[in-house]
């Protein structure tokens, strides 16, 4: 199984995963954050440099950001760190951000699937 760091918002990415519960992959490191808004291009690629197969970021739904473009902020970055990893010679794939409400427990489910992670 794939190593994971998922950034979570704690306004929507973070209560889905909650919504898991007990069955959250052992494999995912979560790293519960105010707003994507906020995670740095650096935080992302470090991660990926100590050792984590891959990233992801679980921000709010486009339209309903609590902090107004704290996802769009996050999807510039996530766009900024794909192009870094290919400038590096290695696969953009290993960061991705979702768009998903608190509500998207099986959207959640699917991501991880399509992941590696379970």
């Amino acid at each position: 199984m794939s190593k994971i760091v998922a950034f979570c918002c704690e306004n929507s990415g973070h209560k889905v995963v909650e919504s898991l519960g007990l069955s959250m992959p052992s494999n995912v490191d979560i790293r519960k954050i105010p707003c994507t808004g906020r995670l740095e291009i650096a935080q992302m690629l470090a991660e990926i440099e100590q050792g984590a197969e891959k990233v992801l970021v679980l921000a709010c739904p486009l339209d309903n950001c609590k902090y107004v473009r704290g996802n769009q902020r996050a999807a510039k970055r996530v766009a900024a760190a794909k192009n870094a990893l290919r400038d590096a010679g290695l696969s953009e794939d290993m960061i991705r951000i979702e768009f998903m409400s608190s509500l998207d427990k099986h959207k959640l489910k699917a991501v991880f699937v399509e992941m590696g992670v379970i």
